[in-house]
C-alpha cells in the first residue's frame, strides 16, 4: 500500500514520487527566477563608430534586370540563359500555376451547377405470371417509362 503526499491542489502523489515532486518544485522556482527582468542598463540608441554605419535597405527600389546597367550583351545573354535553365524557377512557376488552378476549382464550387440524367426503361410483364399478382392474367403487357424531357 502506498503512502501518499498531499500537494497544494488537493491531489495525492504516492510516497515513491516525493523526490520527483521536490525536484519539480525546485524547477519551478528556478524558472521563476529566470523570467525576472534584467537590471542591466540598455542604451536608448546604439552608437556606431566609423567606418561602420547603420544599414539603409532600399527594398522599395525595383531590382528587375540589374545587369542591364552594364550594357553588356554577353552578360545579358548569360543571364537570360541562366534564367531559362533555372529549374528552381520552373518548379516555382509550375507550383504557382497549380495553386491558381486549385483556387479556380475552389471558386467554381461556390456557383450553382446544372445537371441532367435522361433515362429510358422498358418492362414487359409475362402472360405466364402467377395468378397471385395484382394484374389480371390475360396477355403479355409492355410498358415504357420515358422522362418528359426526352419526349
Amino acid at each position: 500500500m502506498h503512502r501518499c503526499v498531499r500537494l497544494h491542489r488537493g491531489s495525492e502523489v504516492p510516497a515513491c514520487n516525493r523526490a520527483r515532486a521536490r525536484q519539480m518544485g525546485r524547477c519551478g522556482a528556478l524558472a521563476r527566477e529566470c523570467t525576472e527582468r534584467s537590471t542591466a542598463p540598455v542604451p536608448a540608441k546604439w552608437d556606431v563608430a566609423e567606418p561602420w554605419r547603420e544599414s539603409a535597405p532600399k527594398d522599395g527600389v525595383a531590382k528587375g534586370e540589374w545587369w542591364a546597367v552594364f550594357r553588356d550583351d554577353d552578360l545579358s545573354a548569360l543571364e537570360k540563359q541562366a534564367l531559362d535553365a533555372n529549374q528552381t524557377i520552373k518548379v516555382a512557376a509550375a507550383r504557382l500555376e497549380q495553386a491558381r488552378a486549385s483556387a479556380a476549382v475552389q471558386i467554381a464550387t461556390q456557383f450553382p451547377t446544372l445537371s441532367t440524367s435522361p433515362s429510358v426503361q422498358r418492362q414487359r410483364l409475362s402472360g405466364n405470371r402467377p395468378a397471385s399478382s395484382n394484374f389480371p392474367v390475360r396477355s403479355p403487357v409492355s410498358q415504357t417509362n420515358t422522362p418528359t424531357a426526352l419526349r
